[in-house]
């Protein structure tokens, strides 16, 4: 890790931390002198896999879902990480109400509602960072996928805007759209060749998770602090954006 800046003493919040990335860069997090607390539905694995952090188990969908867990922290955090996402491979003769739904519920729903819920219970640190992942399909088009790209558009929109609210509590709120990075979902499925999509559009090759955790780790420090409002498009070099 990096020895010009150091997360020491604070406290991070992880929403989806069972993720590759989100795991990746919580666990840098406490490396680096963090106290983190991970959300996942799954707080078993995570356990069983050797998380150096809290887990907390919930389903954010769920009734309640969001205000149950926020009441489970204690204390209020300095950071907030937004790594939750679903992609839905959907051509566009089989768009429908439904599928729009899930895919913005997912992707920008939650986290919208997560701060929400947040800022009113005062579990947000003044001067916290947040930072949600979205992706470079809000940026660019990919045959298939318009649902989740426009929850993603949605996401990076929300964030200038929540920066602009949030700026009297000197909470910075920015987003990371990063291309295609090489995940258990991405490598293992049907849906990406990554070694052919890696050899015709990233020339600097498709990106591992601690890519985007490193950029993360440096937004949650005080050494991104002009940093607000952004959506920092991490194209790996591709060709066509």
């Amino acid at each position: 890790m990096n020895a010009w800046f150091s997360l020491q003493g604070r406290r991070l919040l992880f929403v989806g931390a069972g993720s590759d990335i989100a795991r990746a860069t919580a666990d840098a997090a406490v490396a680096l002198g963090a106290e983190v607390i991970g959300i996942t539905r799954d707080g078993q694995a995570l356990r069983d896999a050797g998380a150096a952090f809290t887990v907390l188990e919930a389903d954010l969908l769920a009734p309640q879902g969001v205000a149950s867990t926020v009441a489970a922290i204690t204390q209020p955090v300095d950071g907030l990480v937004f790594c939750i996402g679903q992609a839905l491979l959907t051509p566009a003769h089989l768009i429908d109400l439904a599928c729009i739904r899930k895919s913005t519920d997912v992707n920008v729903g939650v986290f919208m509602e997560m701060l929400a819920v947040m800022l009113r219970a005062r579990k947000l640190s003044r001067g916290a960072s947040v930072v949600a992942l979205s992706s470079i399909s809000g940026h660019t088009a990919t045959e298939g996928v318009a649902p989740y790209a426009l929850s993603k558009a949605a996401l990076s929109a929300a964030v200038r805007n929540l920066a602009l609210d949030l700026r009297r509590r000197e909470i910075r709120v920015n987003a990371l759209s990063p291309a295609m990075v090489r995940t258990k979902m991405t490598a293992g499925g049907r849906a990406f060749d990554l070694q052919a999509m890696e050899k015709a559009r990233y020339p600097i090759g498709v990106a591992e998770p601690m890519d985007v955790g490193n950029a993360i780790l440096f937004l949650l420090s005080a050494e991104s602090t002009l940093l607000n409002g952004n959506d920092i498009v991490m194209a790996g070099g591709a060709l066509e954006v």
